[in-house]
């Protein structure tokens, strides 16, 4: 969305719609693709990870910061801006948003019969 938000706005190209499961507030006329098709919804997320050798007191310092960044008015303003929307949380909370993407995609990848280089 960072890519396509100026030229929505602009008028150059037309939003039919938003993968996330709500709209975005960074173009909230645009529907989901969740309101026509029941239960669609294809997040891109971004993280930052470290080898599980890095201690956890380190793990766990790195993380509050990083949430406290991402709360930052600055930061939360330039980010939607680009149509993001900072989530923050835990390492436990990623790890299960890891294991739901996971699943889901295997399930699509299963159906679809993708196999690589197809």
């Amino acid at each position: 969305m960072p890519q396509t938000i100026p030229q929505v706005r602009s008028n150059r190209l037309r939003g039919i719609a938003v993968t996330t499961g709500k709209r975005s507030n960074a173009v909230p006329d645009i529907p989901t693709v969740g309101e026509t098709v029941s239960g669609y919804e294809a997040v891109d997320w971004s993280a930052i990870l470290a080898p599980n050798a890095v201690p956890k007191d380190i793990a766990a310092r790195w993380n509050k910061e990083i949430n406290n960044i991402l709360q930052l008015p600055d930061v939360r303003e330039r980010m939607a801006r680009a149509g993001m929307e900072p989530a923050g949380g835990s390492p436990e909370r990623f790890h299960e948003v890891l294991k739901r993407d996971v699943a889901k995609w295997k399930k699509v990848v299963t159906i679809a019969n993708i196999k690589p280089g197809s």
